[in-house]
């Protein structure tokens, strides 16, 4: 349909017939139609007198206005006596149509930015037209998300219908590169990817350092010590920064951010290998690897120990036996703050640093072999010479193979370049210590420890520890006293800063001295315990009313009763105060056993009113006040775990809240550690998740920005593209938070802990312990309740459940390791079992139906029984079969007791939170867990036991068997007495069902006897004696019987037994046993209600015919309703017959009626040629003949 009103209408055509009523004459004739519609519709009829046919065209022209409505148009026959039809309406839908060729596309117009422009060109040949739209977006409109409009508009006036799209401006990458030598940094920026900027109003960090060009590019060349470059140092890297920003304009009073950024970077890895070889009686060559940033590293050989001159590669040169060997290790660079240090070399027989069979050189900074002689050199370059030795055996060449580090020491000006340094390193940051002025002489920096060691068993108790070595600042001093009672050294060290100082990491180091002079033993750092690091310590809690968050509380106060005080950010909820709602939590069960330790628990938990989805956590200024005073642990567990959350929801709480909370953290004056706990699967779009803060998948910033404006429509229609592989807005949210905690944290000391599917206690404070429905504790409510019998899930998939109490032994061990050794980098922890312990949900499965089957839960719905599948198909049919169909039948029931339906709704429920777990049971995952495995090794054996997190330990058995047990006390409150009558319950729900599969297996079996022939025989072989009440057929003796039974009630109900006939034959052919025809006989004969008439063949092969006597007996009693005729298939003479023929049936059998069944029990030869031929002879049909 065209709505352009050029003449172009919609013709509507059709025949009208009718039926006439039998009472009405046949010259009532349709002569017209009726027809109700549009305005300007039009109408014609013609009538054909001879078929009796009225014709109706219809004719309507709509316009531009019509578009998108929906017509009516109703018609009604009028006949010549002023008879009339029903009414008849159809619909018109007025949908645009495809422009015609006299219709063309003209031009587009534009809506958008003010500086947007387009162009329109028209292909009359192709009848398309081409339309450009350019714009050029500004500084201003980074971030933003512009809308773009247009209309096409045709030569008639005609318009399309409005088409949007949304522009997303984001900050573009400069086309950029950076060069690193071992002596500068080079940034080169192409003058094409910053339009509107020169070099004059370009800088670097020092401004003084100008920034020069080729044409092309921007380029900035600077010393690595020098215009401003930043110097940080890790565990692995030494990093160089500066950075190209543009001026602040002149006439601006303030600025926030610069037009115009890039930083760029140097990284120099620390650790190198490096390997050489020499052979007898050949020279040896230079060995030269570049790193990054070209720093290089040389491993070369000296023809003497005055190391002026090295070995020519390309000369040859006899080593003999016991000949000295100088070597020299060196690190290239013009920084003068980089030392060298050599921390292993080994020589072995091939060229191959791993090779089995090997002599150390060097270990641990360590000399080992006893020839070795060290010589001095410059802080960057280690010199050393050994008597030339061979490997026993047939190996011609030795490789050496070293490995290096060098420390960047800032003002730390040690003594020599080389040292055995089997001790160990910590460092101090000038910035950190608040107390500190380096501005005014006097301020210090004082470190205090305790060095022990542990004694190898083959040494004398005499080794003991005598001093320490230092190294570290030119002015740093220290002492040392010895306990020879306790064997404890305390060193003391003490260092003033400068204001030079201000900014850097300086390194200190020492090293245990003991009495005999060795270095080879290993020295620890006795650290605090976990309960001793808390002692007085105030710890502020998020989600502490949570499941996770309440067990954290009654472990810390527990496990350590000098913690000084636990805030509790609780908001105000259903009218209850924060306050109340504590006093509510503490009383429950998980509590006891710290009541019964310490009953005035109650008295550290304060309770601070606080909604984390509000502005500034909708904390007053006191409290805001208070906590940055006092906080010195922070443990941030509050998130929702909905997995349908909206978008916008998940933000709100999982990042925002984040957010906000850091900010107040950087408040807090006397924070030691912030502890975020996320989820092990906030990067499950990773198969291999290692222990790192991945990037985003989106700007959170942005996202936040975003969200601020869009309606909650276009937000979850947005949903499934921004989360992209992950299964939720859970997941997703849950990695943004982690980039906000590891982007926004500044200096403070941050730890993220990741647990995967938190379940009820292992061991405390008792196992078993849980309080809520979700994740898996739901599920296996469902499952035990009978509710849950499919469930989508691969069996061989990791079920990587965790305990609570794992999760908050290792949360507060976490803490407890960055309070006390404050890394520097974001310590990621995966706190998981699938990798340590693993368990698989087939097993989980089983566990759980055989615990609910020995514990049953009280009022089943059903017996538990589940069955995971992960096949599509066979998972629906199941869900039809065991989930939709007896919710039904239960609701129906409970329809027709007058009670409210309610088992189609929970079934429902069901559904909708097995399609969000279908994902987390149906894949497997991989978790690095070197983090944990490596704060497990740093633990006391006591605090081992107290804070104990090895999943190694757990017992899954076990462990499933206290979770069930748990949802059955805890979270359904059902006593452990009330386990008898549920028993009992659950033996009825078994009987129930037997009965029901018994009915249900003889309807179907039933209807398909209708059909089948062998079905029918079989069914009343087994059947029919039983419904008729015979228990027991002894089938001993050879008879062979033809019977009839004949029913003359026309008024009785049929059954089954006896076919909807009312007159029953039944032959009985001959077989090994007796036949069940007496009892059959006897019941119908001794029951004075039942007249059916029976007609008995009895064939034999002898005259010795069994149950001869007890069959005339019957007839003697029973003449008029029982007929009996003897056959023998070899017959003395003067019997009639011999085999089962046609004419016997004719003879002593009724004919064929509707009403008439016969029944066949012989051997099946006998059946087959005998009976079976002569009855179809005799036009018996086949439905009603059955063979036993």
């Amino acid at each position: 349909m065209d709505p352009d009103p050029s003449g172009v209408s919609c013709q509507l055509e059709g025949v009208i017939t009718r039926s006439l009523p039998s009472d009405k004459p046949f010259d009532m004739l349709i002569k017209d139609i009726e027809i109700s519609g549009p305005l300007n519709i039009e109408r014609t009829f013609q009538y054909d007198n001879v078929t009796g046919v009225g014709k109706a065209m219809i004719k309507w022209t709509p316009t531009v206005n019509d578009i998108g409505d929906y017509i009516p148009i109703c018609f009604i026959a009028q006949t010549t006596t002023q008879y009339q039809s029903e009414l008849r309406c159809i619909i018109v839908v007025i949908e645009e149509s495809q422009i015609s060729t006299k219709s063309v596309i003209k031009d587009i117009e534009i809506s958008g930015p003010l500086n947007i422009e387009r162009t329109f060109q028209y292909d009359n040949v192709t009848g398309v037209g081409k339309a450009m739209i350019k714009w050029t977006p500004t500084v201003n409109d980074i971030g933003d998300y512009i809308p773009i409009c247009f209309i096409a508009q045709t030569t008639t006036q005609y318009q399309s219908e409005l088409r949007c799209i949304i522009v997303v401006i984001e900050e573009s990458q400069s086309e950029s590169d950076v060069e690193c030598t071992d002596t500068t940094m080079t940034l080169y920026v192409s003058k094409s990817s910053v339009r509107g900027f020169n070099e004059t109003n370009l800088r670097l960090n020092d401004p003084s350092c100008s920034v020069t060009t080729n044409g092309s590019h921007f380029i900035a060349s600077v010393s690595l010590n020098s215009c401003g470059t930043q110097v940080e140092e890790t565990v692995d890297e030494i990093i160089f920064k500066n950075e190209m920003t543009s001026f602040d304009q002149p006439q601006d009073v303030i600025t926030r951010e610069h037009q115009f950024k890039i930083l760029f970077i140097c990284k120099f890895p620390k650790n190198s290998r490096l390997s050489v070889s020499f052979e007898a009686q050949k020279s040896d060559y230079l060995f030269t690897e570049a790193l990054f940033g070209n720093f290089t590293y040389l491993f070369q050989f000296y023809d003497n120990s005055a190391f002026t001159t090295v070995i020519n590669p390309n000369t040859h040169i006899k080593v003999k036996l016991k000949d000295m060997i100088y070597m020299g290790i060196s690190v290239q660079s013009s920084l003068s703050s980089i030392r060298l240090f050599v921390e292993s070399c080994r020589a072995t027989p091939h060229d191959n640093p791993n090779d089995p069979i090997y002599y150390d050189i060097i270990s641990n900074g360590c000399i080992k072999a006893q020839t070795t002689k060290v010589y001095s050199g410059s802080l960057k370059e280690f010199r050393f010479g050994l008597e030339a030795f061979s490997f026993i055996g047939d190996y011609e060449q030795v490789d050496f193979h070293s490995k290096e580090s060098y420390v960047y020491t800032g003002s730390c000006s040690p003594a020599s370049s080389w040292e055995c340094h089997e001790g160990d390193c910590g460092t101090i940051t000038t910035s950190e210590y608040g107390e500190t002025d380096p501005e005014h002489s006097g301020g210090n920096c004082e470190v205090e420890g305790f060095v022990t060691r542990n004694l190898p068993s083959d040494k004398p108790f005499d080794l003991l520890i005598n001093d320490i070595r230092i190294r570290g600042p030119i002015n740093i001093t220290k002492t040392f006293a010895y306990d020879a009672v306790a064997a404890v050294g305390k060193a003391l060290v003490k260092w003033t800063p400068t204001a030079k100082d201000v900014g850097d990491y300086i390194p200190i180091c020492f090293i245990a001295q003991t009495t005999t002079g060795r270095c080879n033993y290993n020295t620890e750092t006795r650290m605090a315990s976990i309960p001793k690091y808390y002692e007085g310590k105030n710890v502020l809690i998020t989600g502490g009313t949570g499941f996770m968050g309440k067990v954290l509380l009654e472990k810390l106060l527990r496990s350590c009763p000098t913690v000084k005080a636990v805030y509790v950010l609780v908001r105000q909820k259903a009218g209850q105060a924060p306050k109340a709602r504590i006093e509510e939590m503490v009383i429950c069960k998980l509590f006891d056993r710290l009541r019964e330790e310490q009953p005035n628990f109650k008295e550290k938990i304060i309770a601070v009113n606080s909604d984390l989805t509000q502005l500034e956590l909708d904390l007053s200024k006191e409290d805001q006040e208070k906590l940055a005073d006092c906080i010195q642990i922070v443990f941030h567990c509050a998130a929702t775990v909905r997995f349908n959350e909206s978008l916008k929801d998940a933000v709100q709480l999982n990042v925002l809240a984040t957010q906000k909370l850091l900010a107040l953290a950087h408040r807090m004056k006397h924070l030691e550690i912030f502890l975020h706990v996320s989820t092990a699967y906030a990067n499950c779009n990773r198969k291999l998740i290692e222990e790192v803060v991945y990037p985003p998948p989106v700007d959170p910033k942005k996202l936040i920005d975003a969200l601020e404006w869009m309606d909650d429509k276009l937000i979850n229609e947005i949903t499934p593209k921004l989360i992209g592989e992950r299964p939720n807005t859970y997941t997703y949210t849950k990695a943004l938070a982690e980039h906000v905690v590891q982007q926004e944290s500044g200096n403070l000391n941050v730890v993220i802990v990741r647990p995967s599917i938190v379940g009820a206690s292992w061991k405390e404070p008792f196992p078993g312990w849980i309080d809520n429905f979700n994740g898996p504790s739901g599920i296996f409510i469902a499952a035990g309740k009978g509710i849950l019998r499919t469930m989508r899930a691969s069996n061989n998939a990791v079920a990587d459940l965790v305990p609570v109490d794992v999760v908050v032994n290792h949360t507060l061990a976490a803490a407890w390791y960055s309070g006390v050794h404050r890394p520097r980098n974001v310590l990621v922890y995966n706190c998981t079992t699938g990798g340590v312990n693993p368990f698989h949900w087939g097993e989980v499965e089983y566990h759980v139906i055989s615990t609910f089957k020995r514990n049953p839960l009280e009022q089943a719905f059903r017996r538990p029984n589940v069955n995971l599948t992960s096949n599509h198909l066979i998972y629906q049919y199941w869900i039809a079969v065991s989930h939709k169909a007896p919710a039904f039948l239960y609701d129906l029931y409970l329809k027709i007791t007058g009670r409210t339906p309610r088992m189609m709704k929970t079934i429902t429920r069901l559904h909708k939170a097995l399609m969000l777990l279908e994902y987390f049971t149906s894949h497997s995952w991989v978790w690095s867990t070197d983090n944990t495995t490596m704060l497990m090794s740093q633990l006391s054996p006591e605090d081992k036991k107290v804070f104990n997190f090895d999943a190694r330990q757990l017992h899954w058995a076990e462990y499933m068997e206290n979770y069930c047990m748990g949802t059955k006390k805890y979270v359904l409150n059902e006593e452990l007495s009330g386990l008898p009558a549920a028993r009992k319950h659950l033996n009825n729900l078994r009987n129930i069902r037997y009965a029901f599969n018994t009915i249900l297996v003889v309807m179907v079996w039933r209807v398909f006897i209708a059909r089948s022939q062998m079905a029918r025989n079989i069914w009343y072989f087994v059947a029919s004696p039983l419904l008729i009440g015979v228990a027991v057929i002894d089938c001993a003796l050879p008879v062979d019987l033809i019977c009839e039974f004949r029913r003359f009630k026309e008024d009785k109900v049929p059954s089954y037994l006896t076919g909807p006939q009312h007159k029953i034959r039944i032959p009985f052919n001959r077989e090994k046993g007796i036949s069940p025809t007496l009892q059959l006989i006897r019941h119908i004969t001794l029951d004075p209600k039942d007249d059916t008439k029976c007609y008995s063949i009895s064939a034999n092969q002898t005259e010795d015919i069994l149950l001869r006597a007890e069959l005339e007996e019957v007839l003697e009693n029973h003449p008029e309703q029982f007929r009996l005729w003897y056959t023998l298939d070899k017959p003395p003479q003067g019997w009639k017959y011999s085999f089962i023929n046609a004419d016997m049936i004719k003879d002593h059998m009724q004919p064929p009626a509707d009403d008439v069944l016969i029944l066949m029990c012989g051997p099946p030869p006998m059946i087959q040629f005998a009976c079976q031929p002569n009855l179809g002879k005799q036009g018996y049909k086949q439905e009603a003949r059955f063979a036993f």
